[in-house]
């Protein structure tokens, strides 16, 4: 039975649906990803309505960051038949720089400067949830003490400037308790393309690691399942697993978080470490999160297993 069948989509300026009865949030999961906010369900004149504000309450999202096909799927999720929409027109003044021009100057800044002066998106300086002063960056690390090794891919499928990136973060579990990035590969690739640099790691890492296994993270729906089981047949050969992830981002971020913030992960120096740590910065405020994303699945796994091991020993 569906849950709505009129949806409003609020613009600028409407956050929240006057008139509402019974109204109780839901929060939706995409195969596209997040919407812009919780649903709002309710009644208005007896008739099921599902309310969204695309901005998000308090108007934390640009036009730019709109994810318009999460927003809408939400609502085909809740039954919603016809969508209200309202709107506001942006300024057509010359004087206003196009946005060519603030491209250009986001080359400039840092991750956390461009949210905070351009996004209306203050940031905490060295970063809030995840201090990147904690996060130690090391030239090298002693192999002989890696215990586990896993890659975790958080997968995107496009290559346009404005998609997201898909994200592959290598971790170990270190004997003393610790944990190593030693690697991160990241890219705007097409399905084929992303597929390709997936196989191509996993024999890299494979060869250089023993007790080494790839996860997958598999969003919600079919399409997200049958892309998982597509990569794992791919790898036929390697231990490969697909993780099916449930929650927000940040909520599953929160146990990788708590070692961050003990000083108990380092970053091996590579090209990639900037990339991490003006996201890791930002997080969960700004735009990109995959590989924040990725670097805390790898860890769901690398701890698990250490708690598998550790309750093991036990009994030996």
């Amino acid at each position: 039975m569906p849950q709505a069948e009129i949806g409003i989509i609020g613009g600028s300026g409407l956050y929240h649906m006057p008139g509402f009865e019974d109204a109780h949030e839901v929060v939706q999961q995409t195969p596209f990803g997040d919407p812009s906010d919780a649903y709002i369900l309710g009644t208005i004149e007896g008739r099921k309505v599902a309310f969204l504000a695309r901005h998000a309450r308090g108007h934390k999202l640009l036009p730019s960051e709109l994810n318009f096909r999460a927003n809408i799927y939400g609502f085909k999720q809740l039954g919603v038949e016809r969508i209200v929409s309202v709107s506001a027109v942006g300024s057509l003044k010359e004087e206003h720089k196009p946005l060519d021009f603030l491209m250009e100057r986001r080359k400039l800044l840092t991750e956390a400067s461009w949210e905070s002066i351009y996004q209306q998106n203050p940031i905490i300086v060295g970063g809030g949830l995840l201090p990147v002063e904690k996060l130690k960056v090391v030239p090298m690390f002693d192999r002989s003490k890696v215990t586990t090794t896993v890659r975790y891919w958080d997968k995107a499928a496009s290559d346009t400037e404005d998609a997201a990136f898909t994200a592959g973060v290598r971790m170990h579990s270190m004997s003393d308790g610790t944990y190593i990035i030693s690697h991160i590969v990241r890219g705007q690739w097409t399905a084929l393309d992303r597929e390709e640099k997936i196989k191509a790691w996993t024999e890299v890492d494979a060869s250089e690691f023993g007790s080494y296994t790839v996860y997958v993270e598999q969003e919600p729906g079919s399409g997200g399942k049958e892309s998982a089981e597509s990569t794992i047949r791919m790898l036929a050969g390697y231990a490969v697993h697909a993780d099916r992830v449930t929650g927000n981002k940040v909520v599953r971020a929160e146990p990788f978080a708590a070692q961050v913030q003990g000083g108990n992960v380092g970053l091996v120096a590579g090209e990639w470490c900037s990339a991490f740590l003006d996201e890791a910065e930002v997080f969960p405020a700004g735009k990109r999160k995959d590989q924040v994303d990725a670097a805390a699945g790898a860890f769901s796994k690398l701890s698990a297993a250490t708690a598998y091991l550790t309750d093991y020993d036990k009994w030996l």
